[in-house]
């Protein structure tokens, strides 16, 4: 199992949202973030985003996949998240050693 993990513009979560459904991932976290990019945006903070002391307001969506849906998961935020700024976001993979559905007490992939 991998944990994507994306931080995206705020303003762009109802398409990326979408994009996941339309894909069949039925369970996502987001979170709201604070970060500083590789870049500094020129002309300063966009539209619809704040900074606070040099940080800008992003989402955190992290999405729980088997290991065989990581490229599509990717390629579906990545595509759904572009807005051909600068600094648009970043996605990431980590392993995933466990899970545990709290309800039903099913591991691994089955608590998916």
């Amino acid at each position: 199992m991998k944990l994507v993990c994306a931080v995206v513009d705020s303003f762009e979560l109802d398409k990326v949202r979408e994009a996941l459904v339309a894909i069949g991932i039925q369970g996502a976290t987001v979170s709201e973030v604070q970060g500083i990019g590789s870049r500094s945006a020129p002309g300063g903070v966009f539209p619809g985003t704040q900074s606070t002391g040099g940080f800008t307001a992003r989402l955190r969506i992290d999405v729980v996949v088997q290991d065989g849906a990581v490229d599509d998961i990717m390629t579906t935020i990545a595509q759904a998240a572009a807005t051909s700024r600068t600094d648009e976001g970043t996605i990431f993979t980590m392993d995933v050693r466990q899970a545990v559905r709290i309800r039903t007490g099913d591991r691994g992939e089955k608590a998916l």
